[in-house]
């Protein structure tokens, strides 16, 4: 399990990961995601339930916090891939992010080896 940020903004989160452009670098941006006690709330008559915290710092905005779920993060993978296809990216890098390789299974369309993502059929239209 990875070390806390220094500007984590809620002490009972757990730290899944922290994905930090330059680990050497305390004053850089990164990514952290960590498991917290469910959140729930309601709009407009539906429940959505919130246990992961997504923490995102970049040295000029500061910390920024979204409570997600597994079905928000899936959504994000699939977005992310979609307009890396649209822009005409056919392959990308995930070291610089993840630091090992993952493996993502299910993911129609995406091949990943040796921590580089490349699309295995055509970019999705729309």
């Amino acid at each position: 399990m990875d070390k806390k940020p220094r500007c984590c903004p809620d002490p009972s989160c757990a730290v899944l990961f922290y994905s930090r452009h330059n680990p050497n670098d305390v004053g850089d941006s990164f990514d952290c995601y960590g498991k917290i006690p469910e959140v729930t709330f309601s709009w407009n008559g539906n429940e959505h339930k919130n246990d992961i915290s997504h923490c995102t710092y970049t040295p000029l905005k500061g910390t920024i916090r979204y409570l997600e779920n597994k079905g928000d993060q899936d959504l994000m993978i699939a977005r992310m891939f979609k307009l890396l296809a649209m822009l005409g990216l056919r392959e990308f890098n995930l070291n610089w992010y993840f630091h090992k390789a993952y493996n993502l299974p299910g993911i129609d369309g995406f091949e990943i080896n040796d921590k580089v993502v490349r699309l295995t059929d055509p970019p999705p239209k729309g």
